[in-house]
């Protein structure tokens, strides 16, 4: 065989080892890209619903405390003067600001909760409904113009429900802003590794190439201290 169809041969060989090598690269860049767009993607998902599970409910919660005060102040007995007339109207916009604190706990308690917080939503819902129980009777004592019963009731009664009411609504949102910030962390540390992953599996070509070019350098320094040795042989 002659020199030239060994030249020949080898070029053919080579072109075609350059082919696959750039074949599984191409490859390798494909499936790395779309592998973390998938990977991003989940993440993404799962940020999203931590957000429109905490943000809300936190929302809710806050603005709870506030209704809840604002119900509680409405039973002053201030603003039930001997009158008949401002009675029942202190009495109606008393029985609105309570009812408007009922109802938003109502939709709070049906919305959708971080798992791991949802027995917090009963100990809402239970204190929550001990104090419009009790607010509801004092402005009825009111009404009805049992005006010492009533202030009797009222510190007696309602306002220990009131703390116990803004206690666990404070505790309840403390808790789930913990929470929230915990599974958020997680999907940062989630996002990172990923990252390092991929940008692991990316860099395969320039690992190969260094460990080629490393062969290279033992191959040739191998090949000088051999030829040294024969020289000395000689």
């Amino acid at each position: 065989m002659s020199l030239t169809s060994l030249n020949a041969g080898h070029q053919t060989s080579s072109v075609r080892t350059l082919k696959v090598l750039v074949a599984v690269l191409v490859a390798s860049n494909l499936l790395t890209g779309v592998l973390s767009v998938y990977v991003l993607r989940k993440i993404d998902e799962r940020y999203s619903h931590l957000i429109a599970q905490s943000a809300p409910v936190l929302n809710d919660l806050q603005t709870l405390t506030a209704t809840g005060t604002w119900a509680m102040r409405r039973t002053d007995p201030a603003f039930f003067g001997p009158e008949p007339g401002r009675i029942a109207t202190a009495a109606k916009a008393a029985q609105g600001a309570i009812d408007e604190d009922k109802n938003l706990r109502s939709a709070l308690i049906k919305k959708e909760w971080i798992p791991s917080t949802e027995l917090k939503r009963d100990q809402v819902n239970s204190a929550g409904q001990e104090f419009t129980a009790l607010a509801g009777k004092v402005v009825s004592l009111f009404a009805s113009r049992q005006m010492s019963e009533a202030v009797r009731v009222r510190e007696s009664e309602l306002r220990p429900a009131f703390e116990r009411y803004q206690a666990v609504t404070t505790q309840v949102a403390d808790v789930l802003l913990d929470e929230t910030t915990r599974l958020s962390e997680g999907f940062s540390s989630e996002t990172r590794f990923s990252s390092r992953l991929m940008l692991s599996i990316a860099s395969w070509p320039v690992l190969l190439g260094a460990a080629l070019l490393l062969a290279t350098l033992v191959f040739v320094v191998s090949l000088l201290i051999l030829f040294r040795v024969r020289e000395s042989a000689d």
